[in-house]
């Protein structure tokens, strides 16, 4: 099974294509719930999220989108919609995207707050004050004649902070991809080096040991003591293999370092593996002791590199960075 998730806005390419067709395909199933929200949609959705005002995501189950939601920012946030296709229920994409909306919401939040027909807040009221919401009342808008419409409100940071703390740790592997891009490995660079690759005269990073099954991979550049924190994403768009010294004349200007720190780091070695760097985004910088308060555990840093996928507390590490640049 391959879960991805989406996080549509006005800087993602793909909005204008399949996945705006396939959010609002999710979204506007609930048109027994609430009558017109197509309209509501197009006149509405389509332009909050061109100009930011609103957050979606998508999430696709083997690429048949399963899930979505809407939310609009503001001190007093309103998450407008959060819809799960029947063959998706109980699979948990209703607390991923909480999560994920939780994460998104700009500073300067204050409450958050949803409407939603009597009969669903009833159907899962549990959910709904496991996650902070108290019910306030009838809503200002009804759409139907029966099931009245009602406002549930709580206080923004309660609602992460519960979100989070029962959530979080359950869902980790799947929010560490966004945007089907998932990070894979986690370089440990010296401050110094880490700094070059931002800044684009570092391209390429050497290690004794490496694997070229990483080539189109994403990886985290983790700066080491002092700076101890995440400060980069990069595309591996190749490894290369050699000798120190046909690395060193066919490379040296990519390596960024002086002769003398190469011939220390390749000495009593045969040969030398090159990372080249793509795509380099500056992020962060997520420091150690913060994503360790944050998840209430330790992390040990790699020497070299790490493969996420087999160590779960930096994956859930990564998770946390990864939702925490979506309100960039």
């Amino acid at each position: 099974m391959k879960i991805n998730i989406h996080k549509i806005n006005n800087t993602n390419i793909d909005w204008k294509r399949e996945l705006q067709k396939e959010h609002r395909e999710v979204v506007i199933e609930a048109s027994d719930l609430y009558p017109g929200i197509e309209i509501w949609y197009d006149r509405k959705v389509n332009p909050g999220i061109e100009s930011g005002e609103r957050v979606s995501y998508l999430i696709t189950k083997d690429n048949n989108p399963v899930a979505a939601a809407i939310a609009k920012q503001g001190e007093d946030a309103k998450i407008c919609s959060v819809r799960v296709r029947d063959e998706a229920m109980n699979e948990g994409f209703g607390a991923i995207l909480f999560l994920l909306l939780a994460f998104s919401f700009r500073r300067g939040t204050k409450t958050v707050h949803f409407t939603a027909p009597d009969h669903l807040w009833n159907e899962y009221e549990n959910f709904f004050t496991g996650m902070g919401f108290g019910r306030i009342g009838k809503a200002g808008e009804q759409y139907r004649l029966f099931d009245p419409e009602i406002v549930a409100e709580v206080d923004y940071l309660h609602f992460k902070k519960n979100v989070f703390e029962k959530y979080f740790a359950r869902y980790a592997g799947q929010l560490s991809q966004i945007n089907d891009d998932r990070i894979d490995v986690l370089l440990s660079i010296k401050p110094k080096y880490a700094n070059r690759i931002i800044n684009r005269t570092k391209i390429m990073e050497l290690r004794r040991r490496f694997s070229k099954k990483w080539i189109g991979s994403s990886a985290l550049i983790y700066a080491s003591a002092p700076e101890r924190a995440i400060v980069a994403k990069v595309r591996i768009a190749h490894v290369i293999k050699d000798k120190p010294i046909a690395v060193w004349n066919n490379w040296k200007d990519a390596i960024d370092c002086s002769e003398e720190e190469f011939l220390i780091y390749t000495k009593d070695i045969d040969e030398v593996y090159g990372i080249l760097f793509g795509n380099v985004i500056s992020v962060g910088p997520f420091y150690l002791t913060a994503m360790e308060n944050k998840l209430e555990d330790t992390l040990t840093p790699p020497q070299s590199y790490l493969n996420l996928s087999i160590n779960s507390k930096w994956e859930r590490a990564i998770a946390l960075s990864n939702m925490s640049l979506q309100n960039i």
